[in-house]
């Protein structure tokens, strides 16, 4: 079954029972702009068939269209409402300080507009939600 390449620095978001993974550091210049997500819905924290359901864990390719962020790593991805954003990191050239959002429901990527100045380049980081807007 196909799975995610090696990599390191990449980003992995557990939302609505998918653990989405994108982009990081495959090693020899191989910076990484792929999604993959893991089926975890089988996971339960008290299912006395764990050992079954760890058995039907399965990766796949979300077909997302729209304009994904560039191949990075040692980015964040965050988890608000329906959306995964995605900040920062490192090109291989450069540091960055591009924001992008993938919509979960319709897998569209959306390059985010902001107001006000933006944060410096960085990579290497940490996001955290603390409240959720209404």
């Amino acid at each position: 079954a196909p799975a995610p390449a090696p990599r390191y620095a990449h980003s992995a978001v557990s939302f609505r029972g998918l653990l989405y993974v994108f982009g990081g550091y495959g090693g020899d210049d191989d910076w990484l702009g792929d999604l993959w997500a893991l089926d975890t819905q089988g996971i339960r924290s008290r299912d006395t068939k764990a050992s079954k359901a760890a058995s039907t864990l399965s990766w796949f390719k979300p077909e997302a269209t729209g304009a994904p962020p560039s191949p990075r790593a040692a980015h964040t991805a965050t988890a608000v409402g329906n959306k995964i954003f995605v900040f920062g990191g490192n090109s291989g050239s450069q540091r960055l300080n591009d924001l992008h959002s993938l919509d979960t429901q319709t897998l569209v990527w959306k390059r985010e507009a902001t107001s006000g100045p933006p944060p410096l380049p960085r990579a290497g980081h940490t996001v955290n939600v603390v409240a959720a807007l209404p």
